[in-house]
């Protein structure tokens, strides 16, 4: 019996070791690469919470162009009166709310899925992720600026915002 039970452990480990092997094999050889589909700048990309399929990000300075079919093709979406996106952030229960940043231009949002937008919080500017929701309450909302570090606080997604306090140096994300 003992040999019986040996011999079966070494054909389950035999098994094991070949599919290891060849699931090892099938990764390394397949050979993935990035395709550009667009001659858009690309400080940032966001991606619809509700609809994965929906993809935004920056096209010419200053624009947003967006893809329906997870990057395949893209369209022009909204003109905005910024030079160089940093951020574009889609409100995970309210995909019509769209925020969006730059180096120095205010934090914008927009109410009506990108036509027309409005400066939420002004002197505001962002060199990398740095506002962001709270997962568990998204319409409490958080922002960082860039240059003199002030972190603030909305609970009222976005519309308004509250200064509560400084992080002590240049802030890139939170």
């Amino acid at each position: 019996i003992p040999l019986i039970v040996h011999t079966h452990r070494f054909i389950q480990v035999t098994l094991f070791l070949l599919s290891l092997f060849f699931l090892t094999e099938q990764l390394f050889t397949q050979v993935f690469f990035w395709k550009k589909k667009t001659s858009a700048i690309g400080f940032t990309v966001a991606v619809n919470p509700l609809n994965p399929s929906t993809v935004y990000a920056e096209g010419t300075a200053g624009t947003i162009i967006v893809s329906y079919n997870f990057g395949q093709t893209w369209q022009q979406y909204s003109s905005l009166e910024i030079s160089f996106i940093r951020e574009i952030l889609v409100h995970p229960s309210d995909t019509n709310t769209i925020f969006c940043a730059e180096f120095t231009g205010g934090l914008l949002k927009s109410t009506d899925n990108g036509s027309s937008w409005s400066i939420v919080l002004e002197d505001y500017g962002i060199d990398g992720e740095a506002f962001s929701y709270d997962p568990q309450h998204p319409d409490t909302m958080y922002a960082g600026n860039f240059n003199d570090a002030s972190v603030y606080r909305s609970s009222d997604r976005g519309a308004t915002w509250q200064l509560q306090g400084d992080a002590g140096s240049a802030l890139c994300a939170l």
